[in-house]
């Protein structure tokens, strides 16, 4: 077995051709059938002279231990033949393929997040926490009503600073874990008064979910919404449990059939009234057994983020909020898996992950009153984390957090403009490109060129295929190729980064100056570039459950500076 797993990978790794890995499998097919028929010649040239020996007739174990041991050569097409069906059992494993909505939120990429509601307007005037659960149930601060009033409310704005970074979906959070709706929700179960149907101000009146899809609509946006199903401390339901404590003035008291009746029906209202939705995002998941059959009945094309295993076009969180996804990231887990983390090589599910970041320190999600003291990420920090998500087999999603008035503030709105314009100035046009379905991939750029990023991208319609890869680069025709890079997981998009201290890059030897260094002394570096300086580069896949299907592989330059 080992044997013909090691032909498999010579073929792979030095033929690397459809055709003659055809011909292997072929080949081997050929090979079972002509072991088959040997088999069973040798078993009857036996059995027969087994018949005219002098064992008794009724000896039936004495007959078949003297049946094997005529011809030890029975023994080499038996084990060949079993090695073979082995083999080509395991290389025709089912992959898990994506659903077509799945692959298509993938190539969007970056998102955005916009946190905002009662949990901003109560972290204006309470330190007790946005959700009051932070300092116990017992003399936790309610927030009134009252205390919502967004003066100033501008969807338009929030959506115009996601255009701006290259968000292509944004997700509302429409009820977070205060429990105030923000919309004018009407479960015909309960008498819901903690909503924007109530406010007594004029703008806080306004149905903040319409006017999100609006905004949405008008630039383009494709919009998602964020519900808490786990938390509601307007209702006291904490981790989808009643609070066996005393309740705050202004708090309701629920059973927990009656909450899920309220979510199901508040759910059905949000996927019914708004149009189609892209994205359903249930923070720390869900476990309301009937889920799934309300998502297929209102929303059926929407991508849902920790969602019932049940529903097809799933996506899990990829385990952190830092922006940055571990190496290797595949596109599948098991069957049974948490929905989070990075996935596994030979998972039974397809389910792509979501790097969620804020643009704040510390995680802070909300705006809140010492907001102006919690440390603001640069733009150079947010690029990194593109790079380290999307770069990584995930999409990126980034916070907006608008203040109690409803607009976003203008140092964010600076750090969002100048994320976008690094992420265009470096990948809006490739240096050079191609693609192909092959274990090798050879780009030409024509000329030796400066270059300090790696693109590749698998075309994920036929599910994630490659397990290890390497990448070589030359100056000429004439010279020897050298190791850039290697890696293990591509799926939608590997960026493997020359100029940084990355995963995935050749391992010099300790006396160079690193990888610069290491790639100078191998003659496709620049003394002072880091980067390197090839005419061809060359994308070798050494192990791969089928022929790799290699949508993108492209080279750029780039200098990742804000303007």
């Amino acid at each position: 077995l080992s044997s013909i797993r090691s032909w498999k990978q010579w073929y792979q790794r030095r033929v690397r051709g459809t055709f003659l890995c055809n011909f292997y499998y072929l080949f081997t097919l050929f090979c079972l059938f002509l072991c088959f028929n040997l088999s069973c010649f040798t078993y009857l040239r036996i059995a027969n002279s087994n018949i005219n020996s002098t064992h008794h007739p009724h000896d039936h174990t004495t007959t078949i231990f003297s049946m094997m041991k005529p011809n030890n050569t029975l023994l080499i097409p038996l084990l060949v033949c079993l090695s073979g069906l082995v083999c080509i059992t395991k290389s025709s494993i089912p992959t898990p393929i994506p659903t077509p909505i799945q692959v298509q939120w993938t190539d969007f990429e970056i998102g955005a997040m916009i946190s905002w509601g009662m949990e901003t307007s109560a972290s204006n005037v309470s330190d007790t926490g946005f959700c009051g659960f932070q300092t116990g149930n017992n003399g936790s601060w309610f927030a009134p009503i009252e205390t919502y009033d967004p003066e100033f409310l501008d969807t338009d704005q929030w959506i115009q600073n996601a255009v701006a970074f290259g968000a292509q979906y944004a997700v509302f959070t429409a009820k977070h874990c205060s429990g105030f709706a923000l919309w004018p929700t009407n479960p015909k179960s309960f008498n819901y008064t903690y909503s924007v149907a109530y406010s007594p101000s004029k703008m806080g009146q306004i149905d903040v979910v319409k006017s999100f899809i609006k905004s949405c609509q008008k630039y383009g946006v494709r919009p998602g919404i964020y519900y808490g199903v786990n938390n509601n401390f307007y209702l006291n339901i904490k981790d989808f449990a009643v609070v066996n404590t005393s309740y705050v003035a202004g708090q309701q008291n629920v059973s927990m059939q009656l909450y899920a009746n309220i979510v199901l029906e508040q759910l059905t209202e949000l996927w019914t009234n708004y149009g189609e939705l892209t994205e359903i995002w249930f923070d720390g998941g869900e476990t309301i057994p009937v889920m799934d059959n309300y998502i297929n009945k209102y929303q059926p094309k929407a991508i849902v983020f920790q969602g019932p295993q049940q529903y097809p076009n799933l996506i899990r969180w990829v385990g952190s909020e830092l922006g940055q996804a571990p190496y290797p990231c595949w596109s599948t887990i098991d069957s049974g898996e948490d929905k989070w983390g990075s996935g596994q090589d030979n998972g039974t599910l397809f389910m792509p992950a979501e790097t969620d970041c804020t643009i704040r320190s510390n995680d802070r999600w909300f705006w809140e009153d010492d907001y102006y003291q919690v440390g603001l990420k640069n733009s150079t920090e947010l690029y990194e984390n593109y790079e380290l998500s999307v770069g990584r087999n995930t999409n990126f999603l980034l916070n907006l957090s608008p203040d109690p008035y409803g607009m976003v503030e203008a140092e964010d709105s600076l750090i969002y403009k100048e994320l976008g314009s690094m992420i265009n100035k470096c990948y809006s046009t490739p240096i050079s490109s191609t693609r192909g379905t092959n274990y090798t991939i050879l780009l030409d750029l024509g000329v030796a060129t400066e270059l300090n990023r790696i693109v590749i991208q698998e075309d994920q319609n036929f599910g994630q295929r490659v397990r290890e890869y390497s990448t070589f680069g030359r100056v000429s025709s004439n010279s020897d190729w050298v190791l850039i890079t290697n890696g293990t997981s591509i799926g939608h998009k590997r960026i493997e980064r020359l100029d940084v201290d990355d995963v995935g890059h050749a391992s010099p030897d300790k006396w160079m100056d690193g990888y610069s260094g290491y790639w100078n002394f191998m003659g496709i570096g620049i003394p002072g570039y880091s980067g390197v300086f090839i005419r061809y580069l060359e994308l070798v896949v050494s192990d791969a459950i089928d022929v790799p299907n290699i949508l993108n592989l492209a080279v750029y330059n780039c200098n990742p500076v804000p303007n």
